[in-house]
């Protein structure tokens, strides 16, 4: 496994570990390097989870560190994706 591939690794794990310590939380990854789009877009991964009996769908983007425009631009893909899919 690769340094990066690791670290975002560790992420995620602590990502799922933060919403099982909420209330009835729970969570599991659904699947790693999603496309988003026909061009091949993809994010790092989608996280379903269950908080409080409610069910959430998390599209995640893991960083270690980013510059303010890096976040920009993936808040922008992740908005975008969201107005043309259900």
């Amino acid at each position: 496994m690769l340094k990066f591939e690791k670290d975002e690794q560790e992420l995620l794990d602590g990502l799922i570990d933060a919403i099982g310590d909420l209330p009835e939380g729970q969570a599991w990854i659904e699947g790693r390097e999603v496309a988003l789009t026909p061009r091949g877009d993809k994010i790092d991964a989608i996280v379903d989870a269950m908080v409080a009996g409610r069910a959430l769908q998390l599209l995640v983007e893991a960083k270690r560190e980013a510059f303010p425009r890096d976040v920009r631009e993936a808040i922008w893909q992740l908005r975008n994706h969201l107005a043309h899919h259900a």
